[in-house]
């Protein structure tokens, strides 16, 4: 797992990463949308659950993701103890509003993920709140 940038440092970036992450921008919109269009975020506000899990309420395939298929989240990292952070203030939130729903540090998605049977292979800051993370299926 690659080490977390601010984002306040993104600016810094070579020219090729910055188009990169241009090009990459769009598939992950499109991700977004479709998690967004099947419900995912409604079938994990009252927890985690395995791919399978997932697979089963979508009416999907667990077994279609190939070896290595890549798995991409959308959410905010909660930094360390001692680091400030909006996602800190999130968490309070999701506590409150939700049943069980929290925000989580790259340490309790490197877990949920190989709960769900990936591993977890990187963590993209972004210039707001909410990083990419990336993982593999196992």
């Amino acid at each position: 797992m690659s080490a977390i940038q601010p984002p306040n440092q993104a600016h810094q970036l070579p020219p090729q990463e910055i188009l990169m992450q241009m090009i990459t921008s769009a598939w992950v919109s499109q991700s977004i949308y479709v998690a967004a269009k099947v419900g995912v975020a409604d079938l994990l506000k009252d927890g985690s659950k395995s791919a399978s899990e997932l697979a089963k309420s979508l009416n999907v395939n667990a077994d279609a993701i190939i070896d290595n298929g890549k798995l991409l989240v959308i959410e905010t990292v909660i930094p360390g103890a001692n680091q400030p952070s909006i996602g800190k203030f999130l968490d309070i939130e999701m506590l409150l509003m939700t049943s069980g729903g929290r925000e989580r540090t790259a340490e309790e998605f490197q877990e949920l993920f190989a709960k769900g049977g990936f591993e977890l292979t990187n963590i993209i800051p972004t210039p707001s709140p909410i990083s990419i993370i990336e993982g593999i299926k196992k």
